[in-house]
């Protein structure tokens, strides 16, 4: 029906879809949840924040955050073209996009930061499964967005390659697949050298880890 309507509702908001992005899932506002509470007992949502959302199809976790975080300011990258040009005019819809940009880049490739929060759900799909995906997903959600590679964490592995530097101090927020907790905080513990603590789990309201998450402190 979202796809018939070009539109869906995320986290109370209206966000226009094309073929060009994901049709955005009740499931990925748990990782918005957990971005909000960090905010929030970190010295609250009225105090300026970096954002950065990798792979950000519709904006639609970038434009939300920004929309809560009314002193934040956020880059949004996608390697789509098109997808950009759906996240622009969803910033000026949800009327966010004064403090928002967004660029053409693949994962963290010449992203410097510094930002105070990093958010993404990337690609997760391992590549052999996109195939077998249920209809209303592998039909009309973009390839792009879906194939994570054969095992499906290449993204995670790119970005936990830079997310230290990019990210000095602050929150690394990840959407992940199911069962895909435990490998992603692996890659993140092995890979993010400022990492504070170690990762954490968020789950959905089907009970499945969905949102990795990792402190950064230099």
């Amino acid at each position: 029906l979202s796809r018939i309507r070009g539109e869906r509702d995320f986290y109370g908001r209206t966000f226009a879809i094309t073929q060009a992005v994901l049709d955005p899932r009740p499931e990925t506002e748990t990782l918005v949840d957990l971005v909000l509470q960090w905010a929030d007992e970190t010295g609250g949502r009225d105090r300026p924040l970096d954002i950065i959302d990798i792979g950000t199809g519709s904006g639609a976790i970038l434009i939300t955050l920004l929309a809560e975080l009314p002193r934040a300011a956020g880059l949004g990258t996608d390697v789509s073209p098109d997808a950009l040009l759906v996240a622009r005019s969803n910033a000026v819809r949800n009327a966010v996009a004064g403090r928002t940009r967004f660029e053409l880049a693949h994962a963290l490739d010449g992203i410097d930061g510094p930002f105070d929060i990093l958010v993404s759900n990337p690609p997760y799909i391992p590549s052999a499964d996109v195939l077998r995906l249920e209809a209303a997903v592998r039909d009309y959600d973009p390839a792009l967005a879906l194939d994570g590679g054969p095992d499906g964490l290449r993204i995670y592995r790119q970005i936990a390659a830079r997310a230290g530097a990019v990210v000095p101090s602050g929150l690394i927020a990840l959407e992940v697949g199911a069962g895909q907790a435990a490998d992603v905080s692996r890659i993140l513990t092995e890979n993010v050298e400022n990492r504070r603590g170690t990762p954490w789990t968020r789950a959905d309201l089907g009970g499945h880890d969905r949102t990795v998450a990792l402190l950064t402190q230099r």
